[in-house]
């Protein structure tokens, strides 16, 4: 409360110190600041200065548009699903949400991993926090992991692809990942199919609970002449073996630091703002962009595509609050943000 709210109360009791409320003394009146005021907009800014958690967004130019779009059929056609880790520290994180997410009791998890130099800093990572990987996988009972390097078996020779069949001493799979070498590799294009192919071919599968292959690559397959098999041929393959493989593609980015979009100006206003019913976007161009709006809390109210400079909000039915609105562009590389408080 404002110190001018206490000044009749420091009065009164100066000229009435020897009163009591039963006494007949003067009860304090409680002020309703004025939005208005300067008291009232201070308090607004200082919410709309408050952090607001929401989801991250993709910069999708840190990944290979053929490995994202060539991960992609390969997750959905085996019943899996794809991931994105834009740098290294986000492999370890996001190998972690896959274990926490899919993996279960008595299963089978066969790492399937480019050996490339162009990953060699996401697999010092991993070697690095091997603990962390180690810890998310015993907290399941009897879990069995393999691990295979692929790299372009028309370049490296015999040694494009090596493989440590599933143990559940993990142990063995730290000490495996510690001899990890980087090969050449050649061009972008790496044997990801063959490799695949071989790890189901040649592993010793035994559950029949749930089967996993996770590969993490940032490159996508070479194709016929320079590949023996392809998309199909894996998936035929580990049905034709009653393995029903779930496979969780990890595109890997190029990215070495900050992976985020950029901050752009790409909102040039707001108004009203406090709102009651209905507020204004206004953007700086007619681009197509995603506009998000979300609560205070991260809760995603709205998501739309958005290609006009203008698009009015209706906010009439949200709760009392701060809420913030992300304007990004539909591939993720920029990104601009504002605040509103609704009355």
């Amino acid at each position: 409360m404002n110190i001018r709210n206490f000044l009749p109360l420091i009065i009164l009791i100066t000229l009435f110190s020897s009163c009591t409320p039963g006494e007949g003394g003067v009860p304090e009146q409680q002020e309703t600041p004025d939005p208005y005021s300067y008291e009232g907009f201070t308090q607004m800014d200082s919410l709309l200065l408050s952090d607001v958690s929401v989801p991250e967004i993709l910069n999708m130019e840190y990944f290979d548009s053929a490995t994202v779009q060539v991960f992609k059929t390969i997750a959905d056609d085996t019943g899996g699903e794809l991931y994105f880790a834009p740098n290294a520290t986000k492999v370890i994180e996001t190998i972690v949400e896959i274990l926490k997410n899919q993996g279960s009791d008595n299963s089978d998890i066969c790492f399937l991993v480019d050996k490339t130099g162009s990953m060699s800093d996401d697999n010092q990572m991993i070697n690095q926090s091997m603990d962390t990987i180690i810890n998310t996988l015993e907290k399941y009972s009897n879990v069995n992991v393999a691990l295979a390097f692929y790299g372009d078996k028309n370049v490296d020779g015999r040694n494009w692809f090596e493989s440590y069949d599933f143990t559940t001493d993990y142990e063995k799979i730290r000490s495996a990942w510690k001899k990890y070498k980087p090969s050449g590799g050649g061009d972008g294009p790496e044997s990801v199919t063959d490799g695949a192919y071989k790890v189901i071919d040649e592993l010793s599968w035994s559950s029949n609970t749930k089967r996993i292959i996770l590969i993490l690559g940032d490159a996508p397959p070479l194709e016929s002449p320079l590949a023996t098999h392809s998309i199909e041929d894996i998936v035929e393959q580990a049905k034709s073996k009653d393995i029903i493989s779930n496979y969780y593609p990890v595109v890997v980015g190029f990215s070495w630091g900050e992976s985020g979009p950029r901050k752009a100006n790409l909102i040039a206003g707001l108004y009203p703002n406090p709102v009651m019913n209905y507020t204004n976007l206004l953007l700086t161009d007619n681009q197509t962009y995603s506009v998000e709006l979300f609560s205070m809390s991260g809760e995603l109210k709205e998501k739309l595509e958005v290609n006009s400079q203008k698009y009015q909000f209706n906010v009439e039915n949200y709760e009392p609050g701060v809420y913030l609105i992300r304007v990004s562009k539909t591939n993720g590389s920029e990104s601009d943000v504002i605040r509103f408080v609704k009355e």
